[in-house]
């Protein structure tokens, strides 16, 4: 039997008045500018860009107006700062914009954009979107959903919250997904399977619960729970690129970097292997939930 509970409100995220790009000067920066320009079509905003001038890197102002006539950005401008992350974090709450940027990952940076990454994730409530080195920059499909794994903890719930928020301002569905192991069945009657990640209980009683808990606020929800023999990471970016035209949703830990999602998989190797975009959230930031106390009562079976 599934468990019900009344649904509490979306957490409130302020509408982004703008999208904004942070820019280096180099090629590697520029693949987020298409997300953006899809991005911004969707909330119906004006996209510009922020330089990054530092004692190492200064593009040229010839370079940016380029950038803006061949992307079709409204505005741009630039800055000499002392702390990149605080330069991007000062434009982006001067134009009220969402980040969306370029990354190597961490601990793969070979440009100020993505050793800045990680600090910007963790200084922003709205989220940040991270375009990262496996996208597929063809973009032959438009944005059609959210995609959220789900994990079966507090912060996953969450952060199943706040992908629900940016799904309706997009005017997007999402869609829910949980990835558990793909398990021999036991040598011995009676043993359970040994499993290195996935849900505890009845997965895909989980995912409808959480389906029809978002359907009551008006999101429209699909869900799916499947299994991968290597990860959930593995799991998942085989699944946008069967299924493109997905933003997908992951969420980062302060005190250790890339946070644990899953067991045997982590939110860094997401962001390394999705072909679309990552829509980036610091853990510590989540708003609370008390949905896990609802997949305790699916296990307990009340």
């Amino acid at each position: 039997m599934i468990a019900t509970a009344h649904a509490p409100e979306l957490p409130l995220i302020p509408q982004p008045k703008s999208v904004i790009v942070p820019l280096d000067g180099s090629p590697y920066a520029e693949r987020s500018l298409r997300v953006a320009k899809e991005l911004g079509r969707l909330l119906r905003v004006e996209v510009g860009a922020v330089s990054i001038n530092t004692e190492h890197q200064r593009p040229h102002p010839a370079y940016l107006e380029d950038v803006a006539g061949r992307f079709g950005l409204n505005w741009w401008q630039g800055g000499t700062f002392a702390d990149v992350a605080t330069g991007i974090c000062d434009a982006a709450e001067e134009h009220e914009s969402l980040i969306c940027m370029a990354t190597h990952g961490h601990g793969r940076s070979t440009a100020v954009l993505g050793s800045t990454a990680d600090e910007l994730v963790q200084r922003t409530d709205g989220g940040v979107v991270l375009v990262g080195r496996s996208f597929d920059q063809r973009m032959e499909h438009d944005f059609e959903r959210v995609i959220v794994a789900l994990d079966g903890t507090s912060t996953g719930d969450a952060l199943c919250e706040k992908a629900a928020s940016w799904a309706k301002m997009f005017g997007l569905g999402i869609q829910l997904v949980t990835v558990s192991e793909d398990t021999p069945a036991p040598l011995r009657e009676g043993e359970d399977p040994f499993e290195r990640f996935g849900l505890d209980g009845d997965a895909q009683a989980y995912v409808v619960m959480m389906m029809e808990r978002l359907h009551a606020q008006g999101v429209e929800t699909t869900g799916l729970a499947f299994s991968d023999p290597i990860s959930p990471a593995s799991g998942l970016s085989q699944l946008v690129r069967d299924q493109p035209g997905g933003i997908l949703v992951t969420a980062t830990q302060q005190s250790h970097g890339w946070h644990r999602l899953f067991h045997g998989s982590t939110a860094g190797n997401i962001l390394d292997q999705s072909s679309v975009p990552i829509l980036e959230f610091a853990s510590h930031r989540m708003f609370p939930t008390h949905i896990a106390t609802l997949q305790r009562a699916i296990n307990s079976g009340d």
